[in-house]
């Protein structure tokens, strides 16, 4: 979804049929369903990478229109409705295994995901990696330029070459391509 002078991302994940897990929910309700894949009726789960406005300005929408209790994001007090989730902790929602790595540096509270398919274990797993992670680059250090890099380089030294990344902005990459071509990972 634009945002500024790029783009904002949110990522619905499905296993084929009507029901998705959405990844962040862009700076607005209008400009998530703008983007709404018609043929997702059903959220089984919301998933937060960190509380910005261009990655939770839809939340309380999507979550009054799907009848939706809670969401899933890093640990905070601030949202009563957010079941925390810290390092290595794992759901399985509609096929999928989600599981949280704590990432704080861009902001103090910021997780990434790592989304496997239970049905297809061999298939590689999707990194939603917020804003830690960019294509050639990374997200800003506003809470902690060293964690952010430290976070970064431990995220991708645990994966494989082949994990994609859905970054908080930007184009998709790989581990591989960040692994080779990232200035700040190199």
């Amino acid at each position: 979804m634009p945002f500024g002078v790029g783009v904002a991302n949110a990522y619905i994940l499905s296993t084929g049929g009507d029901t998705g897990i959405l990844f962040d929910t862009g700076a607005s309700g209008p400009e998530l369903k703008r983007v709404w894949p018609a043929r997702i009726k059903r959220l089984a789960a919301v998933f937060v990478t960190h509380y910005e406005a261009e990655h939770i300005g839809g939340l309380e929408e999507v979550m009054h229109e799907f009848g939706l209790n809670h969401f899933y994001g890093p640990p905070t007090g601030r949202w009563p409705r957010c079941l925390a989730l810290g390092e290595g902790q794992t759901v399985e929602v509609e096929g999928f295994r989600i599981t949280a790595l704590l990432t704080p540096g861009h902001a103090a509270e910021h997780n990434c995901y790592g989304v496997a398919c239970v049905r297809q274990p061999e298939r590689p797993v999707l990194l939603v990696s917020g804003d830690l992670i960019f294509a050639g680059s990374l997200g800003g250090g506003y809470f902690c330029c060293q964690r952010q890099l430290k976070h970064a380089r431990r995220v991708l030294a645990a994966l494989a070459p082949d994990v994609l990344i859905a970054p908080g902005h930007g184009p998709f990459s790989t581990v591989a391509n960040e692994r080779r071509f990232n200035p700040f990972l190199g």
